[in-house]
């Protein structure tokens, strides 16, 4: 392992630029170049970073050798010219999977630790600070075995914290097992991040627009479909959700995390968190933040929800917002949390999340094989 981080650390360093690079497919079979690591941003991101599984990854994309040093597969960059939305959205459809949004979730309208089984999908991102110090500070669901949706201000360059990877299947944080009324989950799963794709207009024309991400792990998520399974997007929200999007500004939605407001993460890359997931009732609706959607050029980008005394801090940054279709089979999740008032559950007052069905083009268009 030393032997290989040396190896490509040496090519990092040089400065010789291959104009004519050997092809060579990468190890996901797409097609690329073999050049010094230092060329390919996102293998050399992850020599810098060396989140778990990192070394592995710079292994497997080694190529050849040239004076000493190690080339690396690196893939090619998609083309610029998209195909467009709907040949987008159906590739996108091909890649998600069929069984998603089952839990045993009871419907209550009260803010409270969840139960073991009621949030399969719910994902905790870990970083590194300035200092060294790795903590888990933001959340995420997860959309299939390899990719991941959260906020876009919790993983863009120039966040307070460093992504290293998420954890998949948590529920009380430093306890394993996880029990319950004698029922036991395995283990949690920390998995490396591949890809962190952020939303290519965040922070314009407002601060907290386009607030979305998506992470592609760099080895899929075991899935059991009991403690660890995806959510379900609502592509066709009539179909899928037995009701429209206008309507969702008459629904409540669930939120849930552990713990940490965005206010207190945003600033100082620390917060208090609960180890214990909680969770939340809310009803969605603009009446306290209508000030707040003045800031996006469409109010429809974003959902406001809160205003009561169980308001959402229980959900973290980039943790989700999901609801029920209209006959309780299925949870969707129609939310990312952007934005929270100062004070959790502080009366008239709203968190903003931001609105995936706004952004499903976004979400399909970016999902690959």
């Amino acid at each position: 392992m030393k032997v290989l981080v040396s190896v490509i650390t040496v090519a990092a360093v040089a400065s010789v630029v291959t104009s004519q690079a050997q092809r060579c497919t990468a190890r996901n079979g797409n097609p690329g170049r073999c050049v010094e690591v230092q060329q390919c941003p996102r293998l050399h991101d992850l020599l810098i970073r060396r989140p778990p599984g990192a070394i592995d990854i710079l292994r497997g994309a080694i190529c050849s050798f040239t004076q000493q040093r190690a080339l690396v597969c690196c893939e090619d960059a998609p083309a610029v010219v998209s195909p467009g939305p709907s040949v987008n959205r159906l590739r996108g459809r091909q890649l998600l999977p069929r069984q998603c949004g089952h839990t045993a979730l009871v419907d209550r309208i009260i803010g409270e630790p969840a139960p073991l089984l009621s949030w399969p999908w719910m994902i905790l991102l870990r970083g590194q600070n300035a200092e060294g110090r790795r903590r888990f500070f933001c959340g995420g669901v997860l959309l299939s075995e390899r990719y991941v949706l959260t906020a876009a201000h919790c993983v863009h360059k120039g966040a307070l914290l460093s992504l290293e990877s998420v954890r998949v299947g948590e529920h009380t944080v430093g306890r394993d097992p996880d029990c319950q009324k004698n029922v036991c989950a395995p283990s949690p799963q920390d998995i490396a991040v591949e890809q962190v794709i952020v939303h290519e207009a965040y922070g314009s024309p407002c601060l907290s627009c386009n607030d979305i991400a998506l992470l592609r792990l760099a080895t899929p998520a075991r899935i059991d479909n009991l403690y660890v399974t995806p959510v379900c997007l609502p592509l066709e929200p009539l179909r899928d959700l037995g009701f429209s999007a206008r309507d969702l500004k008459t629904k409540r939605a669930w939120v849930a995390g552990w713990g940490a407001t965005e206010a207190l993460a945003s600033r100082t890359g620390t917060g208090t968190f609960s180890n214990v997931l909680q969770h939340g009732n809310l009803p969605i609706s603009d009446r306290f933040c209508k000030q707040d959607l003045r800031d996006y050029p469409d109010p429809d980008m974003v959902l406001c929800a809160g205003g009561e005394d169980h308001d959402a801090c229980n959900g973290d940054s980039g943790g989700p917002m999901v609801i029920s279709n209209s006959n309780r089979t299925r949870r969707y999740v129609i939310g990312v949390v952007s934005r929270g008032p100062t004070v959790c559950g502080a009366p008239e007052s709203s968190g903003i999340y931001t609105s995936v069905i706004y952004y499903m083009d976004w979400i399909l268009s970016n999902l690959r094989a």
